[in-house]
């Protein structure tokens, strides 16, 4: 911000300070001197002649790197208002300094007018002897004097005006608000970026949320899966173990129809002779009938002739082939009670039943039935031995 002192500082290497500044210091030692001293021209004429024939000073470009190291910088920085207080007062300084330095030309331009005019106006009307006078020497002219208060004034000139050190603050100003506002908008800015960050963070945070939920959910099918496996390998065991079964259950089956067929042949035999046999029962009662049969005797039967003997002996066959059932029967589990079978073989070869179809029908299939559970549960357990 401090741009005036820049400028200063810019217009002073332009144009070498010390030489004026030397020079506004001598030139009130010169006016101030003795007037009769050739009214003191010859000492500002020597001083100007003097500086004329001095060496330069050296551009701020040629100083040795030596010199600006030595120059210490600035440690501090003024203010706008510091800086131009500052000019301002260096400005007024110069400017008092310069008119001084006019005044004083102007007086001795008049002082040297003068004593020229004095020295041309000399009587010469009588010749008479007068003593020697002494002829002042022809003064120099000042335009070299002139001349070193234009450079001077020049010098000066360079130093900042009020306009321009307005104009300079007010730039400082600009910029100093436009420092603020760009202040104002990084601020501004930052703040955004901290709101985008903390949304990217609790972005962040529900994303890692849901990565653990997903991880949790994936251990939980992870372990239902393993579940689901074992399971399935028992599936599998059971279901071989059932195929083995079925295998062994339709082995069974096939040998029970076997056994089944077997027996069917055999209860149709069976049948075969309870018909001839109830047949010729029927017969033998029509043809031994007595009175005495009234009161539920029966008669002897008598085996004398072939037809009794084969009728007998089909009856034989046919007890055997009902005690080879009945044992079947009792081998299976299954209990059978012999008057019931008698009552029923009897009743069935004379016609007399004392059961309705319908319960007769019932009470076969509950035979039927009973005989299969008991069938299944002993090949079941020879099987488990």
């Amino acid at each position: 911000m401090n741009t005036p002192a820049r400028e200063v500082n810019r217009a002073n290497r332009r144009w070498p300070a010390p030489w004026w500044l030397m020079l506004l210091t001598v030139l009130p030692g010169v006016g101030a001197a003795n007037p009769t001293d050739d009214n003191g021209i010859p000492g500002l004429l020597q001083f100007a002649e003097k500086y004329n024939e001095s060496p330069q000073p050296a551009s701020p470009t040629a100083t040795s790197p030596t010199q600006k190291k030595k120059s210490p910088a600035p440690t501090t920085t003024l203010s706008a208002r510091e800086d131009r207080q500052r000019d301002h007062r260096l400005q007024q300084q110069q400017h008092d300094k310069i008119v001084a330095l006019e005044q004083q030309v102007a007086r001795l331009t008049v002082e040297r007018d003068a004593a020229v005019l004095k020295a041309k106006t000399v009587p010469v009307s009588k010749p008479q002897v007068t003593p020697p006078t002494t002829v002042p020497p022809d003064l120099p002219d000042l335009a070299g004097l002139r001349n070193l208060v234009q450079g001077v004034r020049q010098a000066v000139g360079v130093t900042l005006s009020e306009q321009q050190a307005k104009e300079l603050v007010a730039r400082a100003r600009a910029r100093e608000i436009a420092a603020d506002e760009a202040l104002r908008e990084a601020r501004h800015q930052n703040q955004s970026l901290q709101q985008q960050l903390a949304s990217y963070r609790q972005q962040h945070d529900a994303a890692n949320k849901a990565l653990l939920a997903v991880d949790e959910r994936r251990d939980a099918l992870q372990k239902q899966l393993a579940s689901l496996q074992q399971e399935q390998s028992t599936w599998k065991s059971d279901l071989a173990a059932a195929q083995a079964l079925i295998k062994q259950g339709r082995d069974s089956d096939t040998a029970l129809r076997k056994e089944l067929g077997h027996v069917t042949a055999r209860a149709d035999k069976v049948q075969s002779a309870l018909d001839v046999s109830q047949a010729e029962l029927v017969k033998n009662r029509a043809e031994h009938k007595t009175p005495s049969s009234g009161q539920g005797q029966e008669p002897a039967v008598r085996l004398d002739d072939d037809i009794n003997r084969q009728s007998y002996a089909a009856g034989v066959t046919l007890s055997r082939d009902i005690q080879s059932l009945q044992d079947e029967h009792r081998g299976w589990g299954v209990t059978v009670n012999e008057q019931a079978l008698l009552a029923g073989i009897m009743d069935g070869v004379t016609g007399s039943l004392r059961l309705t179809p319908e319960a007769l029908s019932w009470a076969q299939a509950s035979a039927d039935a009973a005989l299969n559970n008991a069938r299944a549960s002993v090949m079941k357990r020879q099987q488990e031995a």
